[in-house]
């Protein structure tokens, strides 16, 4: 049996390369998967204006 620091499981790799093989920095990613489905969520919510102008003329009202 192989040493572990010789295991075929046990490699060095750079930060460039930990990246390429994860697909990238997941910070950005799950940043933009946010700001898609929140743009994604007001497309499809069909009262949106109507709650707007809602909100709007109850702020007025209550000052």
């Amino acid at each position: 049996m192989k040493k572990y620091n010789e295991s075929a499981m046990m490699q060095k790799m750079s930060l460039k390369e930990m990246n390429d093989v994860n697909g990238g920095n997941p910070v950005a990613i799950k940043a933009a998967e946010f700001l898609l489905g929140l743009v994604v969520g007001e497309l499809l919510d069909r009262g949106a204006g109507d709650d707007f102008w809602e909100g709007w003329n109850d702020a007025k009202k209550n000052k």
